[in-house]
């Protein structure tokens, strides 16, 4: 069984360092209001701004997500963003904090933990 986990934690590395993962962001550039364009703005609103920034896309969860395999455990919140990427010309949906837990085990006397 510590095998088996280990060597799916090697293989899920594995996996996930093999490819670069290339962030799938929306430009985003401009000025409101445009220059020479008459506006009307209340007391305290910005009269005017200019962006250029780079909007990251992705998916946001309706449900909870999480599954088990031997010793490896996953779960994804209800409502957790995932950033869009692409890796191999495939579109994937990534989440900002590591999910993957792998239970320890450790032997003594024989005995597991």
């Amino acid at each position: 069984m510590h095998r088996a986990a280990i060597l799916i934690s090697s293989l899920l590395l594995a996996g996930c360092a093999s490819a670069p993962l290339i962030p799938t962001a929306l430009p985003r550039l401009g000025e409101s209001p445009a220059l020479n364009q008459v506006t009307e703005r209340a007391v305290g609103d910005v009269i005017y701004e200019i962006y250029n920034y780079r909007q990251l896309t992705g998916a946001r969860l309706q449900d909870a997500a999480s599954a088990e395999v031997f010793l490896a455990k996953w779960t994804i919140d209800a409502a957790q963003f995932l950033e869009a990427f692409q890796t191999d010309g495939r579109q994937v949906y990534c989440t900002s904090q590591p999910v993957l837990h792998v239970a320890r085990c450790s032997y003594r006397s024989g005995k597991h933990d």
